[in-house]
């Protein structure tokens, strides 16, 4: 991930270079938005932060989408198109805005205003950009100027800031404000039973290619394979998963063993082979799998042999199908995950070193600070959830004052040993815990059941997301 002066730097570069060069000044004379006419300070802003924001998401994959960070973002084409990257983040940037004041002006028609919350979060951005400024040896207007271009200032920024604001809360409190109950549930299940249940199952592929003989280098280097050799292989690569077949039915375990022994597999371990154990829900089955897996007659146990093709179309619209190979799957169970989603509360106590992998001792020196906050906490008077969430506050700062409140936690949720240890069968009300993880050490406290059933959680937020997105849809249009 960037560091924040990798980022900061990423800023003031493309503030320098984009307004340097006028690209907004020359943009902005034909903005209009509903009745708001968009002066250039309001567009560099939600441009600016259209980079910033896009810079955040894709910080490891910059390179590979062939942004250059240090040249000028209006001399660099974007992707295969003919628009710069400059075009396309303006492009995305109008977009932005154009939503955000459907939003804000709905929000204005409705008489809603920014809530206490809302002032306060704004109130805390400025706070942050006004201690930069300083750490910067400028005063607040200077380094506006320098983050979003000339023209901008404190005042615009706030007014930017707060227009941002309300149309967010708007959009959040609508969707949040959407209610349904049992019969909307029971209406939407209607249709397809299974698509809110998980399914448990193991496969171990059988690659076509793992079984190529002959073949004759090109002028290129590149082994090349007859039709004849590559028929030769599927049928070998067939072979072998029938004769694994029996081994699957056994169960995973003698799966594993029998896939051990196979030639191609001699020396390796068990974490090499190409196997996976996999729970997902219906709408996340892959196509090779999903009609065997989620036959109503399906029982633990069963298993079988799955032919994994791949199918391309030609220049003259015919198309090839080609066997890739064989999944030899053995069936686990069907779960209609009609439990409690559970609550937790959390810290994160982080490594000092956020460019690279922490030593042992910054490990150590984590760890130790961890395991003092929980020590601390627990020989406090009132050592109980309302006191670590309190703790949670305090180690979080200002402006993620939840009490470190993760809620609806079901699992596959979390990392894979916080998952372990919230889920296990012994966990009770009141359990705590530090655990290790690639980010530093998380302090957990196990809140418990919260009554919402994970099945009819899944379909609330799909009724909700598809009523806001209508919404949504038709307000913006």
């Amino acid at each position: 991930i960037f560091a924040a002066a990798l980022v900061l730097m990423v800023l003031v570069f493309v503030a320098t270079s984009i307004f340097s060069t006028g690209i907004l000044e020359k943009s902005t004379k034909a903005v209009r938005v509903g009745e708001h006419t968009i002066s250039s300070d309001m567009l560099n802003y939600f441009y600016i932060d259209q980079v910033y924001n896009w810079v955040n998401q894709y910080s490891d994959l910059i390179s590979m989408f062939g942004l250059d960070v240090t040249k000028p973002l209006d001399q660099q084409k974007y992707l295969s198109s003919d628009n710069t990257w400059a075009d396309n983040f303006l492009e995305q940037a109008l977009a932005t805005i154009q939503t955000t004041y459907a939003l804000y002006d709905d929000a204005i028609a409705h008489g809603v205003t920014l809530s206490e919350d809302d002032n306060k979060t704004v109130k805390a951005t400025l706070t942050s950009y006004g201690v930069q400024a300083l750490q910067s040896g400028l005063n607040m207007n200077d380094y506006l100027v320098q983050l979003y271009g000339r023209g901008a200032n404190a005042d615009s920024f706030q007014e930017y800031l707060e227009v941002v604001q309300l149309a967010t809360s708007y959009y959040t409190n609508y969707y949040n404000g959407l209610s349904y109950g049992e019969e909307d549930y029971q209406e939407a299940e209607k249709e397809n039973y299974d698509k809110y249940s998980t399914y448990d199952y193991s496969y171990y592929f059988v690659s076509a290619n793992d079984y190529r003989e002959g073949g004759t280098k090109n002028e290129n280097g590149t082994t090349v394979y007859t039709d004849e050799e590559k028929a030769a292989a599927v049928k070998k690569a067939g072979e072998i998963a029938n004769f694994l077949l029996e081994d699957a039915r056994k169960g995973p375990q003698a799966l594993i063993d029998a896939a051990l022994s196979l030639e191609i597999n001699l020396g390796k371990k068990e974490e090499d082979l190409n196997y996976a154990d996999m729970s997902l829900l219906f709408t996340e089955l892959p196509e090779v799998t999903k009609d065997w897996v989620t036959d109503a007659q399906r029982k633990s146990g069963d298993a079988t042999v799955l032919e994994s093709t791949n199918t391309t179309k030609n220049d003259d619209g015919t198309e090839t199908t080609t066997v890739l190979g064989y999944y030899v799957v053995i069936f686990g169970e069907k779960r209609t995950n009609e439990f409690e989603l559970v609550n937790i509360r959390n810290i994160l106590v982080s490594y000092d070193s956020t460019e690279n992998a922490p030593t042992t001792a910054e490990k150590e020196a984590t760890r130790k600070k961890a395991a003092d906050l929980l020590l601390k906490w627990s020989a406090g008077e009132n050592a109980n959830e309302e006191s670590f969430a309190k703790l949670a506050d305090e180690q979080a700062g200002t402006t993620s004052a939840n009490g470190g409140l993760a809620e609806n936690v079901y699992p596959g949720a979390l990392l894979d040993n916080l998952d372990e240890w919230v889920f296990a069968d012994e966990r009770k009300e009141g359990d705590t815990t530090i655990l290790e993880t690639d980010y530093g050490y998380y302090i957990l406290y196990y809140v418990g059941p919260n009554g919402t059933i994970y099945r009819d959680y899944m379909i609330d937020n799909e009724l909700r997301d598809a009523d806001a997105e209508e919404w949504y849809s038709a307000l913006v249009e």
